[in-house]
């Protein structure tokens, strides 16, 4: 990896959208995480017409880890009052990174082997869901999607809250329109 200081800084809108951002040119910015087995992760996920780019910012959501230490009694809730705080520090610290970088870039996918790009080709269908039940098991994330690839294969994001089913099903339409809110 090269070093991040000497990369061209996109600028990020200074009005918030209906996104957690905008990246200047209007392309859709916004932290998901990823659920499904062997995958996971903490994502900033930026939507442009050549594709959906995921920066990784953590293997989990910071909140998990004083989740699992609460059971250690008041000891393990501090301790991951700590661990949590620390991960947020440096998840904030490599957003940082992302946005000085334009996730078109080819120095994007060499931030961290957990980047991921989505062609729009490889995308057959996109579903939406604005409420996500039993599945929202943090009251951090609003809407979820789901989306199949064309080789069959299968990734389900849930977005952080501020975004919105029907704003995220707007931002992802222009990868496909084949794209449906439930």
């Amino acid at each position: 990896m090269s070093n991040p200081s000497s990369w061209s800084t996109p600028q990020l809108s200074s009005t918030p959208g209906p996104l957690s951002g905008t990246m200047s040119g209007g392309n859709p910015v916004f932290i998901a995480t990823e659920q499904g087995l062997g995958k996971g992760g903490v994502y900033k996920i930026y939507v442009t017409r050549s594709g959906l780019y995921g920066g990784k910012l953590a293997n989990q959501d910071p909140k998990a880890s004083r989740g699992v230490m609460v059971h250690l009694g008041l000891i393990g809730w501090i301790i991951g009052g700590i661990m949590a705080k620390k991960a947020e520090q440096q998840m904030a610290e490599k957003e940082a990174v992302y946005d000085s970088v334009s996730p078109e870039d080819s120095r994007f996918m060499g931030i961290d082997p957990g980047n991921f790009r989505i062609e729009p080709s490889s995308i057959s269908s996109i579903e939406v869901k604005s409420k996500l039940g039993l599945a929202g098991w943090s009251s951090d994330y609003d809407c979820s999607f789901l989306l199949h690839s064309t080789d069959g294969k299968k990734r389900t994001f849930f977005v952080k809250k501020g975004l919105g089913g029907e704003a995220l099903q707007n931002a992802l339409r222009a990868l496909t329109m084949n794209i449906s809110m439930k």
